[in-house]
């Protein structure tokens, strides 16, 4: 994005044990002024930066070990907030998100993907009315935890009680 000229920051929240190396990335990048490292913060906080963040990234990426994520509740509450999201095709990821439809998936490790991404989204921000209303509707249709649990009921009330003695 910054070969491209576009103005950004983005603010990275968590620690983990490739932070040293990920900011050792970002001074050899020379993007110390774009790439902000926040580390671990209280729910609050997080809820804070969503506020005010026009995109959500969460990048997810295999482990060189295999481990992967399942749906990570952080991208669930960026889009219940309405915030456009950008992810990765991993794990449970494409689950939740409808690449095009209510938000964005690229590739793992395709910065160029995402970057390509965030310049349609400034060309042409309407793209983001209705994946954001899609998004926000599938977080409320589908992982509500009040509707799911009301669902349930309903199917567990309308079937006939099965007890063996």
């Amino acid at each position: 994005m910054k070969k491209r000229n576009i103005h950004f920051r983005y603010t990275i929240i968590g620690d983990g044990p490739l932070r040293n190396d990920l900011e050792l990335q970002v001074s050899e990048l020379e993007l110390n002024e774009q790439v902000i490292f926040s580390g671990a913060q209280t729910q609050e906080t997080v809820t804070d930066y969503l506020n005010i963040s026009d995109i959500f990234l969460l990048p997810s990426v295999t482990a060189a070990d295999g481990d992967m994520e399942g749906i990570p509740v952080a991208l669930m509450e960026a889009m219940a907030m309405g915030i456009p999201v950008i992810s990765t095709f991993h794990s449970g990821i494409p689950e939740l998100i409808e690449n095009g439809i209510s938000g964005f998936l690229v590739k793992e490790h395709d910065a160029e993907g995402i970057a390509n991404i965030v310049e349609d989204i400034i060309k042409d921000p309407s793209v983001l009315t209705d994946i954001c209303q899609n998004a926000k509707m599938k977080i409320d249709n589908e992982y509500d935890q009040d509707k799911s649990y009301s669902r349930m009921l309903t199917i567990l009330s309308n079937q006939p009680l099965n007890i063996n003695r």
